[in-house]
């Protein structure tokens, strides 16, 4: 191991690592950095979570197995566990833990919460019956595996980095054997130390260039710093790459009005499949009040949008919200800061959200039609003006 070269590891890695189809071929790389960098978690300085999404059928199980599968003694997969449980399971120890099929997790907001302590490292505290308190020390970077990313708020998805699988076709991978397992991840291991303080120096020139960087939010320098740091020491061809620099962290508030406008009624409501929620408010049918939402007109001629949180929970957002708090982000992009009573129909008056029209056109990205439509308008009422 003496002679172990941190570029032959790298690439006998990264060529196993490209036997999976991404959706951006640019990422391979930075996973493969991302793999070598789990037995090391304990000494980095900040911990991404690493998260692999992709359809059903596209090995994200199988690369947990046979790439994560390396660190075989070092690795943990945890299945539908709860936060607590996983505290004792991993806290004030170096394995390195992966939760796939995450989307099946019954209390996944409170693992996700569990889950920052971790990045910048921190302890996880239970009281007892006796004096003292339990104490767990999480200093690990979190591998999680879904068909769709879990997480509904800014905060957890900024501290994520996501590489995302598509159908590998009839590609059969070749895989290593156990023997051949145990030989790199020796390899991975020798030729990291050799190399850690480098990598760290490389990685903290990064985060002082951090606001060099184009990108949206300097988290993004964060999340990839080491990762590129070893791409670059590995490669000579690193830093920060194409895909972070377009990651782009949508405010919580607008991620999850655009859910529910882009939602498409459930079929108790209408048989039509094809309509979406903001479709039917443009088109005027105010039956979709029955959901809880509804586009109306105040007496000073400005229009809003209603928004009943749990009847909208209820109605539109399903499993995947239930467990989050919807009306606090929303009420972000209300004049009032606070809810309304207002008619949703058959004299029924709830408290709702009013969220006014001209947001909900510009968060929709529909504003600047309406805007060229109104110029349009303007400069050929003028060209009337001046021809009579």
């Amino acid at each position: 191991l003496q002679t172990v070269r941190i570029e032959d590891t790298f690439e006998k890695l990264k060529n196993l690592i490209s036997q999976w189809a991404f959706a951006d071929g640019e990422v391979i790389p930075y996973l493969t950095a991302f793999v070598m960098l789990s037995p090391f978690q304990h000494a980095m300085q900040w911990r991404p979570w690493v998260y692999i999404t992709g359809k059903r059928g596209t090995g994200k199980t199988t690369f947990f197995q046979e790439v994560l599968g390396i660190l075989r003694g070092l690795v943990i997969r945890m299945d539908k566990t709860t936060a607590h449980a996983l505290a004792q399971e991993i806290g004030c120890t170096g394995r390195i833990p992966v939760l796939d099929e995450f989307e099946k997790y019954r209390k996944l907001e409170e693992i996700l919460e569990l889950a920052k302590l971790a990045n910048a490292g921190g302890n996880y505290t239970r009281g007892t019956t006796g004096e003292k308190m339990k104490k767990w020390s999480l200093h690990h970077m979190f591998w999680f595996g879904s068909i769709y990313p879990a997480g509904n708020d800014a905060a957890q998805r900024s501290r994520t980095v996501f590489f995302e699988l598509l159908p590998h076709g009839d590609n059969k991978p070749k895989f290593l054997s156990l023997a051949e397992k145990e030989e790199l991840k020796h390899e991975i291991i020798a030729s990291m130390l050799k190399k850690w303080s480098e990598i760290e120096q490389k990685a903290s020139e990064y985060w002082e260039k951090k606001n060099e960087y184009k990108v949206k939010d300097g988290r993004v320098i964060d999340n990839i710093a080491y990762a590129a740091a070893l791409v670059d020491i590995a490669t000579g061809e690193g830093g920060i790459p194409e895909f972070a620099k377009q990651i782009d962290f949508e405010e919580d508030e607008e991620r999850i009005l655009r859910t529910i406008l882009m939602s498409f009624p459930p079929s108790h409501f209408s048989v039509d499949r094809g309509i979406t929620v903001i479709e039917y408010l443009e088109s005027g049918n105010n039956d979709i009040a029955k959901l809880g939402v509804k586009k109306f007109k105040r007496r000073n001629g400005k229009t809003f949008l209603a928004i009943d949180p749990e009847r909208v929970k209820e109605e539109l957002l399903k499993e995947r919200w239930q467990d989050l708090d919807i009306t606090a982000p929303l009420l972000r992009l209300a004049e009032s800061r606070r809810k309304e009573p207002v008619n949703m129909g058959k004299n029924a008056t709830v408290r709702a959200v009013l969220i006014p029209w001209e947001t909900v056109q510009r968060i929709m990205g529909k504003q600047d039609d309406d805007q060229n439509e109104r110029e349009d308008i303007d400069f050929f009422e003028k060209i009337s003006v001046t021809n009579n």
